[in-house]
């Protein structure tokens, strides 16, 4: 945890990474043209207020006497294998390779079983391999490359629904090292969604929120900037950062976890819509089911609305009735009549809250807070600039978890113009955004004020224990999507 009690005129170090030593090699994957792996982490130390990831390979192999590793692209879990020949790295010839070789590459990186693809078809490679075609492929790298140029390996990311209470919808969890972590919400859209819901099984997404309460039990995030375009077979094809380092700090603290809900299966579902509703407002759903039974039941987020629901009302007609929206009636409202089923997903527009001023103040030298807020479901998501600049400085200013802007020792050349941005993904077609401008007015520190005192600030960081959950531990939640099985890595 980063706690800023420190004198305020002490300005914060940018820290670059380095990495760990080697660990020691793996145990052979079988006594002839077997391979082996060695890992390192990028924790000595981590990269911190700013600082520069490590460059080059986290993981090792080595074939007979020669060593590779995996060159990886935007997508963390594919990526090439390379041979350090002749002082250089080129690609590796790995055709000849069987599945235990295969398998033991991804969980050297993380990941779970594997996979290769060339020219976007994935094949399970398998067959037996000996130390003669091996070593003939490590030291003429290019003998496959004729046929095999673009061949790549892919590492599988299991992923569950978990923390909610139905099987359908709930936080998102990826497989990553042996344990459970969760995703950072940073740029979590539909499209996102329409992947995970596939994987698993379902047939189509429904939103990328839950509109119930989910459940943190403290798993770390693991995953961030996950960029899916909608139509991947699995998230282990979409572009993402993979890994605890460098998690933006606001999704280390803010609960607010990538969520999907997916259409649940065995309902015969004949329609779904998006509703966008105001905060206060009174709203009418109307089911549009029309078969030989009268009886209209509604469902909000899994639970039957009936006449304890104060701001609730039904007519057999098959009308719901809103009094006076709140956040918390954001979520999938279900309409039916026998076996039959209409959806709606229920967004609440997101405004900013009222402790968002357009003019703050702060005084020169010491830290302080840019106050901006906003509610909506699902949650927003901030960003901020500053008028006439390209960038902040990642050393004094920080966004907290709430949205708001920390500023390490406020200067003079700070005064001027804030926007604070927030944006609403509203389903598969619409995402909105807003801007608030922020007059911000630094004030020269006074005789009383001029004296060494501490601000007491914290960001909650990953501790140094990787406090992952275990694969098994459900506590009684819905999970969607169990663990694999035990690795066999050594």
């Amino acid at each position: 945890m980063f706690n800023f009690d420190q004198p305020k005129n002490l300005p914060l170090q940018k820290v670059d990474g380095g990495w760990s030593e080697w660990n020691s090699w793996s145990i052979c994957t079988k006594p002839v043209g077997g391979i082996q792996t060695r890992e390192r982490e990028c924790t000595n130390p981590e990269p911190a207020n700013g600082g520069k990831h490590c460059n080059r390979a986290r993981a090792l192999l080595r074939e007979c006497s020669n060593t590779s590793s995996c060159h990886q692209e935007k997508n963390p879990s594919v990526g090439r294998m390379e041979i350090y020949t002749n002082n250089s790295w080129e690609k590796l010839c790995t055709s000849e390779w069987d599945e235990a070789d295969l398998n033991l590459t991804c969980m050297a990186m993380g990941y779970y079983n594997n996979g290769v693809y060339v020219n976007n078809t994935r094949y399970a490679e398998r067959g037996n391999t000996s130390k003669t075609s091996i070593c003939h492929n490590c030291t003429i790298p290019t003998t496959c490359e004729k046929n095999l140029a673009k061949k790549q390996q892919f590492c599988k990311v299991p992923v569950r629904l978990n923390g909610a209470n139905v099987e359908y919808g709930g936080r998102v969890e990826v497989f990553y090292k042996g344990k459970w972590g969760k995703i950072c919400r940073n740029g979590w859209d539909f499209d996102d969604v329409k992947v995970i819901c596939r994987q698993l099984g379902f047939k189509e997404a429904l939103a990328e929120f839950i509109g119930s309460d989910v459940k943190d039990k403290g798993i770390p995030t693991v995953m961030s900037d996950v960029s899916c375009k909608g139509d991947e077979p699995e998230l282990a094809f979409c572009a993402r950062t993979d890994g605890k380092v460098n998690i933006p700090p606001q999704c280390l603290s803010d609960g607010k976890d990538s969520q999907a809900l997916c259409q649940p299966k065995n309902k015969k579902v004949l329609d779904k819509k998006e509703l966008y509703f105001e905060i206060g407002s009174n709203e009418k759903l109307q089911c549009s089911i029309h078969n030989e039974s009268r009886y209209t039941g509604w469902a909000i987020n899994g639970q039957t609305v009936n006449s304890t629901y104060q701001r609730f009302r039904t007519k057999e007609t098959g009308e719901l009735f809103i009094d006076k929206v709140l956040l918390s009636d954001g979520g999938l409202y279900e309409c039916y009549r026998l076996e039959y089923v209409q959806y709606y997903v229920v967004y609440v527009n997101a405004k900013f809250t009222k402790n968002t001023l357009d003019e703050q103040t702060l005084i020169a030298d010491t830290s302080g807070l840019l106050s901006c807020g906003a509610e909506g479901v699902p949650s927003p998501q901030i960003s901020w600039s500053k008028k006439g600049r390209n960038s902040l400085d990642h050393m004094r200013f920080y966004q907290v978890s709430n949205g708001s802007l920390f500023i390490r020792s406020v200067k003079y050349e700070d005064n001027g113009i804030f926007i604070c941005t927030m944006k609403q993904t509203k389903g598969p077609k619409r995402i909105t955004s807003n801007d608030k401008t922020i007059l911000l007015t630094v004030m020269e520190r006074t005789r009383s004020e001029n004296r060494i005192d501490f601000f007491d600030f914290s960001i909650a960081q990953p501790s140094s224990s990787d406090g992952l959950s275990s694969a098994a531990d459900t506590d009684g939640d819905s999970v969607t999507g169990g663990a694999p099985p035990t690795s066999p890595c050594p």
